[in-house]
């Protein structure tokens, strides 16, 4: 079954942090929904494979960024930055969660394939008593993301059925055509 949430994040920055936002999303949506490479990947696979293939069935990210999470983007291989790179490729949502401090997405740390992160809304995470409120936002958020596009799914769905009717209207509308000038013709 496809994740529908993915979790970037940098032990560093968030160790104490991710595991929190995890099980509310957990608990909001089911494990089976909500990637995070520890808990997400089985041993022996090729982790990178495996988080592509992850980015690949999520439909939103969440990125969680503290004071450590810019400065290694510059390096090509970081694993963030491949992960950030594949999420703007696939056109994904992504919401900055900000922790540790961070008020907003670091631009001057950005390699310019992640400047389109630099202006991004996102939520804080904070320790402490702000720390229920803050989760249930995290959830709200990812909700109203996944409600949208559960909602542009159906969209698209229903488009493509109108077109399957119309183009079958046009199909028996060409049989008929057919058949009326084989009888003309007789």
């Amino acid at each position: 079954m496809a994740h529908r949430v993915f979790l970037s994040y940098r032990r560093e920055d968030s160790e104490y942090i991710v595991p929190q936002i995890f099980d509310a999303l957990v608990n909001e949506f089911g494990e089976d929904k909500v990637f995070m490479d520890v808990a997400s990947t089985p041993y022996g696979v090729d982790f990178l494979a495996h988080v592509t293939d992850a980015l690949h069935d999520c439909e939103v990210v969440l990125a969680v960024m503290g004071p450590d999470w810019g400065p290694r983007l510059k390096n090509p291989g970081d694993f963030v930055r491949i992960e950030m790179e594949m999420a703007v490729k696939l056109g994904l949502p992504i919401i900055p969660i900000f922790v540790r401090g961070m008020k907003k997405v670091p631009g001057d740390l950005l390699p310019e394939s992640l400047r389109s992160l630099t202006y991004l809304h996102g939520s804080s995470f904070r320790m402490g008593r702000d720390r229920s409120g803050d989760l249930k936002h995290i959830t709200g958020a990812v909700k109203s993301v996944l409600q949208r596009a559960e909602e542009a799914r159906k969209a698209e769905e229903a488009r493509k059925a109108e077109e399957a009717r119309k183009a079958e209207e046009a199909r028996k509308a060409e049989e008929a055509r057919k058949a009326e000038e084989a009888r003309k013709a007789e």
